[in-house]
């Protein structure tokens, strides 16, 4: 899914796409798909991301957020990252707003809410996205950094 995410990235003319995974198999698959300008390990959940203030126009979350992976306390690290005015998707199986302890119940979506009342955020929308992976459907954020 990331990669087709990237594809339409260079056809929008982005040029330095990133990519961070806490598995290194996953960041040997990634680099196999010649899609990345680099590549990184770190675990978002408890380390600070490896790049300066402001580095990225946008930020793609694309299968993190699932159960025991990434929830909402990374994003104030999203957003230190991510310059004024750019722009943070956070892609993820819709299923999981449902099942997952960190989610349901609209705490992912609170989380939003509080993020974009304490002045982080625009929220931009929450779309449901019926061929996410498969016959599995997805949510997308959308979130604007001020």
């Amino acid at each position: 899914m990331a990669a087709n995410f990237n594809v339409q990235l260079r056809k929008l003319g982005f040029t330095n796409i990133v990519g961070v995974d806490i598995s290194d198999k996953s960041l040997e698959m990634a680099k196999l798909t010649g899609l990345y300008d680099s590549l990184h390990n770190c675990d978002v959940m408890k380390d600070k991301l490896p790049f300066d203030d402001d580095s990225f126009d946008a930020l793609l979350c694309v299968g993190g957020f699932m159960p025991s992976h990434v929830n909402q306390a990374v994003f104030p690290e999203f957003r230190r990252v991510v310059k004024p005015g750019g722009i943070i998707l956070i892609a993820m199986r819709e299923k999981y707003i449902h099942t997952a302890p960190e989610y349901r119940r609209g705490q992912l979506d609170s989380a939003i809410v509080r993020f974009v009342e304490d002045d982080y955020f625009d929220y931009l929308y929450r779309l449901r996205y019926p061929g996410f992976i498969q016959d599995f459907a997805g949510i997308i954020f959308a979130l604007r950094v001020k």
